[in-house]
């Protein structure tokens, strides 16, 4: 693959064949990955916490019921 600097930017190079854009700041992509990773890993935390509250409920639930029934 032959690939041509971009006027002006210095981290972007042209595929010749492709005419595509492509980085090489490897920083911003080492950034960007852990980033993801990062709102990845908070997504999985607030799913997590959503099904805890929601099992928690359905505990409680069950629990007055128990205790109407008992009383009774």
């Amino acid at each position: 693959m032959k690939y041509q600097g971009v006027y002006d930017h210095r981290d972007l190079l042209r595929d010749a064949n492709s005419k595509a854009i492509v980085s090489r700041d490897l920083e911003g992509l080492n950034k960007y990955k852990e980033e993801r990773a990062l709102r990845l890993k908070l997504s999985s935390i607030a799913n997590d916490y959503d099904d805890l509250k929601s099992e928690v409920s359905e505990v409680k639930d069950m629990l007055k019921i128990l205790l109407e029934r008992t009383i009774k």
